[in-house]
């Protein structure tokens, strides 16, 4: 078994539990960005996270080294939905004139229930712009709909991938209101790879083992506003009743312990 203690145990790329620098207990998880530390120490070896938190590691959660990405058009994958892997047509969808103004929230709100799943399940990756049947349709209308909601004084966002990552970032705080910084600490990274000419949006969450990420959203339908326990089962994202989320949980947390 790996020990957290062990520098040669630990390397760039590995999901660590940290307990963050100038705390006394708390906890969040991460990737390695960078060891810190030259030798070994006995309360956990000191990391930098690819979210620049730093701290001691008190565990290691994942070993699978994720290697460098390629934007190439012949060298990307669109891989089966599964546990850890999702595929989202559209982030916005308000572009379609005859949906009706009670499902226009639909199409975001399940991008962050999925980012809420993945975090409360193995972490995983979320890919906007190919249907779930491999199908690559890119962001072009999403950058549209943004173009028309900045044009008609609706939106801040720039009509590209700054204003749409900008804006992925900012509907945290919509969507977990009550935990929209710890949300970000998640969610490591959003990239903009290209398939075939097609720019696709990638947002990569980690798993959280400190507090379950949980999702409200005061636009949706009473059954929907919320608080919300979701977790990925598979390769769809499962609503949990709140005594049914607990025992998920508490189960949880007792198999890191």
């Amino acid at each position: 078994m790996l020990d957290p203690t062990k520098v040669d145990d630990i390397q760039v790329g590995f999901t660590v539990k940290i307990e963050k620098q100038h705390t006394i207990g708390e906890f969040v998880t991460g990737i390695v960005a960078v060891i810190v530390s030259k030798a070994n120490h006995p309360q956990g070896v000191f990391v930098k996270l690819v979210n620049d938190l730093r701290g001691r590691v008190k565990s290691i959660l994942d070993t699978n080294v994720a290697g460098p990405k390629t934007s190439s058009s012949t060298s990307y994958v669109v891989e089966a939905e599964s546990s850890k892997i999702e595929y989202k047509q559209h982030f916005i969808y308000y572009h379609n004139e005859n949906i009706s103004p009670e499902k226009k929230w639909v199409v975001e709100h399940s991008v962050y229930k999925t980012i809420a799943a993945f975090a409360n399940g193995e972490g995983g990756k979320l890919i906007i712009g190919i249907h779930d049947n491999g199908t690559i349709f890119g962001l072009d209308s999403d950058y549209k709909e943004l173009k028309k909601l900045k044009e008609n004084g609706n939106s801040i966002y720039k009509p590209d991938r700054d204003g749409m990552e900008l804006k992925i970032k900012t509907d945290c705080n919509h969507y977990f209101p009550k935990q929209f910084r710890y949300a970000l600490e998640l969610i490591t990274k959003i990239t903009f790879p290209k398939i075939h000419g097609k720019e696709i949006c990638e947002i990569s969450v980690l798993p959280s083992y400190e507090f379950p990420l949980i999702l409200y959203d005061k636009n949706s339908s009473p059954a929907k506003l919320g608080p919300l326990f979701y977790v990925r089962k598979g390769n769809s994202s499962e609503n949990y009743e709140a005594t049914d989320f607990l025992e998920y949980w508490v189960s949880r947390i007792k198999s890191f312990v």
